[in-house]
């Protein structure tokens, strides 16, 4: 089978990497189109042979988004009008959805549209103007994938036209992103036991960026709550600074130590000593830190509404909560510390959803579905 990835986020993570390998491995021929800056900063890991990097848009071009398009699409073709593929995978529903519904109209391809963050957030929720566009690409896509069903159901209820409801939801899928080889390889064999000291003592670990969506300020605020019910509360946070005065808030707490980005190895032993994740982020695609948590059997906090939302049951491997109530974080974290071990148990047991050669499986599957080949 023959594929066309159009991915304009791949130059910014290798993430995608572990799903395209996979592909090739399995016998199918992909192509990836990567439009990116005209002046932009190539990446320390491997893209892969079948990656085409196009620099093609100023940043003055995001601000027209019609400019933009044409761009691409222009070199879309250019490139890829020899190549016959089968069916076209975007991995975006506005930047790259637009080249994928283009492509159909033009020559026919069937295509499957991811919808992420940056499209409920960015282009649904602030640029109404482009809502039409977004439905009609919805519409006209062989499938729809999402990253987590709280995703779905906000899309489909808050952004599509109440007559594409039901079509919409028929043909969409939920599959969610997959974690780097070396969390599934280096994952605990067995759940973390209640510590003696628990009782009164309490560990977190938050890992982001520290900048305003993360919004780790409302993890301090939440800890400071603990501490006035009694407990004994320290907060480990750990990574690389964008928002100083983010940096500034937190760090001046003496319960709260502070590390730069960490290798992975590191990490491990990091999660080891802490005993629950916390990351309450405005907004969230997915959230590949809560899935790398899990394989060290430490329980997660997250976001109710944003992308790891809903991925398990509530309570299963932790507790989704209001982002900015500090209060139900706090209580939610206790409500871990009450059923902890079982909670781990669950955690171990979870994480092999996040397993990339299972997400390929699935992805595999709904190509085959789309185009009828076997």
């Amino acid at each position: 089978m023959k594929i066309l990835h159009l991915n304009s986020y791949y130059i910014r993570s290798g993430l995608y990497t572990n799903l395209y390998d996979l592909q090739v491995k399995d016998g199918q021929e992909i192509k990836v189109f990567v439009p990116v800056l005209t002046h932009y900063q190539k990446p320390d890991y491997e893209l892969g042979k079948y990656a085409d990097i196009v620099p093609d848009f100023t940043p003055l071009d995001r601000y027209f988004c019609p400019v933009k398009n044409r761009k691409m699409y222009a070199d879309a073709r250019r490139l890829y009008k020899d190549f016959e593929c089968d069916l076209v995978h975007s991995h975006t529903l506005f930047t790259n959805g637009y080249l994928a519904y283009k492509m159909k109209r033009e020559y026919g391809r069937e295509y499957i549209v991811a919808v992420r963050d940056t499209d409920v957030n960015d282009f649904f929720k602030k640029q109404i103007w482009l809502r039409r566009l977004g439905n009609k690409i919805l519409k006209e896509a062989k499938y729809v994938v999402f990253l987590s069903e709280s995703y779905r159901k906000c899309v489909i209820h808050d952004f599509v036209k109440a007559p594409l409801r039901d079509e919409i939801k028929r043909k969409s899928v939920v599959i969610p992103n997959g974690i780097d080889a070396f969390w599934i390889n280096h994952a605990r064999g067995s759940c973390k036991k209640r510590s003696p000291d628990m009782e009164n003592r309490i560990r977190l670990i938050c890992v982001g960026t520290l900048y305003k969506r993360k919004n780790m300020g409302m993890v301090v605020r939440a800890s400071k709550e603990l501490i006035l019910r009694g407990f004994d509360v320290s907060l480990l946070i750990v990574g690389p600074v964008v928002d100083h005065d983010i940096y500034d808030e937190v760090t001046k707490e003496k319960f709260v130590t502070y590390l730069p980005k960490q290798p992975e190895k590191e990490l491990l032993k990091l999660y080891a000593r802490n005993d629950i994740f916390v990351l309450p982020s405005v907004t969230e695609t997915f959230g590949l830190v809560y899935a790398e948590a899990l394989t060290q059997g430490v329980p997660v906090i997250y976001t109710r509404g944003q992308g790891f939302d809903e991925q398990f049951p509530d309570g299963e491997v932790g507790y989704a909560v209001n982002c900015f109530d500090p209060i139900e974080i706090a209580d939610k974290i206790l409500e871990i510390k009450k059923n902890y071990e079982d909670i781990s148990k669950n955690c171990i047991n979870g994480y092999k959803k996040f397993d990339w050669t299972d997400i390929s499986r699935k992805y595999n599957k709904l190509y085959q579905m789309a185009t009828g080949i076997r």
